[in-house]
């Protein structure tokens, strides 16, 4: 295979990759800051209005998954 093919090749070989580069960077970039945070992506980006502490303990007793036993509600003390 002569050079000038190879090199040919070579050039889009890295065009297709560079092409690629930019939106797993922005990936990355973004679940850095879902990291960084503490949230995912849904909870970050949210329409919704937040909930206060009370209305999700509401939630969780009105939905019936307080008295299941594999759902462990409140099992970190509180900090101050």
């Amino acid at each position: 295979m002569p050079a000038t093919v190879f090199f040919s090749l070579l050039s889009v070989q890295i065009l297709v990759a560079g092409a690629f580069l930019i939106p797993v960077s922005m990936l990355a970039i973004v679940q850095f800051g879902n990291f960084a945070q503490n949230k995912t992506t849904m909870e970050r980006y949210a329409r919704q209005q937040k909930m206060s502490e009370e209305d999700q303990q509401n939630k969780i007793v009105n939905s019936g998954l307080k008295n299941d036993p594999r759902i462990m509600i409140d099992c970190y003390p509180k900090r101050d």
